[in-house]
């Protein structure tokens, strides 16, 4: 590679970077090119975010704002969370024996995969994104 050409190379990998976008360069020195987040991550970041405030306010004072149980059980490494049809329908349905109110009437299919997605990724737990697709299929 020549000197020029280096020096472009690096202008264009400084220019990417600052956009955000990750990117390689293969052996024979092209840049390729690929968007830094993908579908999947934006929409686990939003609905973690949206998760947390509804959470925050509806769940919290019963599971702990630390997800560490208090009349409710706690979150922080349930496995029980890795279900997901398990988890958004106790969302849905509640657990009346447990005084768990059903949030169905309350929370829309967005609503649900947003806390079902804050509970199993906080404190720890990795049970991963809940789609608004399965909410609307479990409700």
């Amino acid at each position: 590679m020549t000197r020029n050409s280096l020096f472009a190379t690096g202008i264009a990998l400084a220019a990417i970077g600052f956009l955000g976008i990750s990117q390689a360069v293969s052996a024979g020195g092209a840049i390729e090119v690929a968007q830094a987040d993908d579908p999947d991550t934006i929409l686990m970041t939003e609905l973690k975010a949206e998760g947390e405030t509804l959470y925050t306010n509806n769940c919290a004072d019963c599971h702990g704002r630390d997800g560490g149980g208090n009349n409710g059980p706690k979150f922080v490494g349930n496995e029980n969370l890795s279900s997901v049809s398990g988890t958004v329908g106790m969302i849905l349905g509640g657990f009346v024996d447990h005084n768990m109110p059903a949030w169905a009437a309350v929370f829309d299919d967005r609503e649900v995969a947003a806390v079902a997605t804050y509970i199993r990724t906080a404190w720890g737990n990795d049970f991963g994104l809940v789609r608004l697709a399965w909410v609307a299929n479990r409700r």
